[in-house]
């Protein structure tokens, strides 16, 4: 049975690390709270590999590299745990190495939905699970998605969730070709009525040689951006929008993505995530930029578009000031505000490995970027490995699986503190 360490900080308790530009529109971050996984069910959990938050700012997952997640609740004395670890029957690890249950999450806009990606003991084959919050308060599943039709499919590497929970995109490998699938729900629970649509590849040429799929959903879920960071090694994005008769049938917008600047190595798309409108692209891209002397120092990479035209890159590639680290990995992975002005970018292997990440903020769309670098508030092992913004911008949730012998931690932030002298766990 694993315990939950929370260290609640406040104003005048505990100082964090950034210095923002002195704007009232400007956030600041603090860090609130350090959740550390300990005597997890199995030895190196690294526990804090994905994180996920709800759009309202309410709710979290939290998910283990091998076979658990945690659902959060944010309370008014800071971030408790939700009911026990959830883990599914079944759940094993896939033949490509991906831990049998939470290598992907994502979690609706008021927390109530969440989908969890795996591979079952069936074959082995990629699955999906949605859970919802029941009257109870308590997480049930509310069902299983896989794509029977096709064999031989591995665990997904990436699934994501419309702000309604109503409709969830998967991504999985089938031999070397990189398919993504799209479930709908009909009424409150049936998942069946409506076969997945499947996106097995684009105008511009099939996803071949793929090992890695990123997605990304609008809030109405009729935009969705397909990350394949391994073509080439250089990477590329594609973008497709649901309408047409009956309004489920997925097109290509426009041609594939590839970001100025990036080069072969430079994983372009490794990371990505979209506005709530579906009109802001935020893509990663964790190796190398051609440089000399510079291995993996990663970029980011902002795209919109009207929701008609094709996606459009805006200015030159992010490139971050402050990096102490050559192979710092900045765009392992990014996440975006709900109205394209903050995104959160991770530098996993700066300072040494030791993890940072980065939160980019404009007060209007016309307006440049400010830059704050954050760093936890002790030492840390890849913290950045995995970030989450809520809706607002106010909270920022960041996991460093590597930290506390392997076990992982998870460190929460936002721009207002706990009331002094509260703590929770």
């Amino acid at each position: 049975m694993h315990q939950l360490l929370f260290v609640a900080t406040v104003v005048a308790c505990l100082l964090i690390v950034a210095s923002v530009e002195a704007r009232a529109t400007i956030n600041k971050y603090k860090e609130i709270q350090v959740a550390l996984f300990r005597q997890g069910p199995v030895p190196d959990s690294k526990w804090g590999s994905r994180v996920a938050v709800a759009r309202n700012g309410k709710a979290a997952i939290v998910a283990s590299l091998k076979d658990s997640v945690q659902f959060f609740d944010r309370a008014p004395y800071g971030w408790i745990e939700h009911g026990p670890r959830t883990t599914v029957a079944g759940a094993v690890t896939a033949l490509n190495g991906m831990q049998g249950f939470g290598p992907s999450i994502g979690m609706a806009a008021d927390g109530k939905s969440a989908v969890i990606g795996g591979s079952q003991s069936e074959g082995q084959q990629g699955v999906a699970w949605v859970f919802v919050l029941a009257p109870n308060r308590t997480w049930v599943q509310q069902a299983r998605l896989d794509a029977s039709t096709v064999s031989l499919i591995t665990a997904p590497s990436a699934v994501a969730i419309s702000d309604d929970g109503r409709t969830v995109a998967v991504g999985a490998m089938v031999f070397n070709l990189a398919i993504t699938f799209v479930f709908t729900r009909s009424g409150t629970n049936d998942w069946t009525a409506n076969p997945p649509q499947v996106l097995a590849g684009s105008t511009a040429g099939p996803y071949s040689s793929i090992q890695k799929q990123t997605l990304t959903l609008s809030a109405n879920g009729n935009v969705l951006a397909v990350g394949a960071d391994s073509i080439s090694n250089q990477g590329t994005v594609f973008v497709f929008v649901r309408g047409g008769a009956g309004g489920n049938t997925w097109t290509q917008l426009g041609t594939k993505l590839v970001g100025s600047g990036a080069v072969a190595g430079s994983f372009f798309g490794s990371a990505l995530s979209l506005s709530a409108d579906g009109k802001t692209l935020v893509v990663g891209g964790w190796g190398s930029l051609g440089a000399a002397n510079e291995t993996n120092s990663g970029a980011a990479w902002i795209f919109t578009s009207n929701g008609v035209a094709p996606f459009i890159q805006q200015g030159g590639r992010i490139l971050p000031v402050g990096l102490t680290s050559s192979n710092a990995r900045f765009g392992s992975t990014v996440t975006v505000s709900s109205n394209g002005k903050a995104f959160v970018v991770g530098a996993p292997y700066d300072d040494a490995g030791s993890g940072s990440f980065f939160v980019f903020q404009r007060p209007k769309m016309s307006s440049p970027w400010s830059q704050t670098r954050i760093v936890p508030s002790s030492v840390s092992n890849v913290f950045g490995s995995s970030v989450a913004v809520s809706g607002d911008g106010k909270v920022i949730i960041a996991g460093a699986p590597s930290d506390d012998y392997k076990n992982g931690t998870v460190w929460f932030f936002e721009t207002k503190a706990l009331p002094c002298g509260t703590a929770s766990g």
